[in-house]
């Protein structure tokens, strides 16, 4: 038992789990046991906070990134360690991403949810990374980005909302 619980902690966490406790917390985030198990083996750390708190954070984190919570969801099951972190501190490394990339907030969280490792990189090297230009590159990629994605979702609106008649001669018609 000693072995397990050096190479994998959260598996020795999990195996003194009890069901009930793994049936709960998937009631309560709506997601299978399996899943939950999953999670709780990636961040054994989230056993310390409720399932209450733990679904909070994952609205929280939907609202951030604008996605429905399922999305977020399997974004966090994904990637665990987004939910171990309090939603004000991801919020603020989200701002600190747009700033240090000079984007918006919106395009911010979109790259986020692509590559959540920038909360982690621009959290701990920014000053390395404004010192050696990234941040300048790597804005022009987010601008670029940005752009396209809006001119994208521009031309999706255009199409599926051909022109429309606002003319109120066709009421006299009538």
């Amino acid at each position: 038992a000693l072995e397990v619980a050096r190479s994998e902690p959260g598996a020795f966490v999990l195996s003194a789990l009890q069901d009930s406790l793994l049936s709960a917390w998937s009631s309560r985030l709506e997601l299978p046991s399996e899943a939950v198990r999953q999670l709780l083996e990636a961040q054994p750390a989230l056993l310390e906070l409720t399932a209450t708190t733990v679904k909070a954070r994952l609205e929280s984190l939907a609202a951030l990134l604008g996605v429905p919570l399922p999305l977020a969801m399997q974004l966090v099951l994904k990637h665990p360690a987004l939910v171990a972190v309090p939603p004000n501190a991801t919020i603020t490394r989200a701002k600190n991403v747009a700033t240090a990339l000079r984007v918006s907030m919106q395009t911010s969280a979109s790259l986020i949810a692509k590559e959540p490792a920038l909360l982690g990189v621009l959290a701990h090297c920014g000053a390395e990374a404004r010192a050696c230009g990234l941040a300048d590159a790597a804005g022009e990629v987010a601008a670029a980005y940005e752009y396209w994605t809006l001119e994208w979702l521009q031309r999706q609106l255009r199409e599926a909302r051909p022109a429309r008649n606002t003319s109120f001669a066709g009421l006299d018609r009538q």
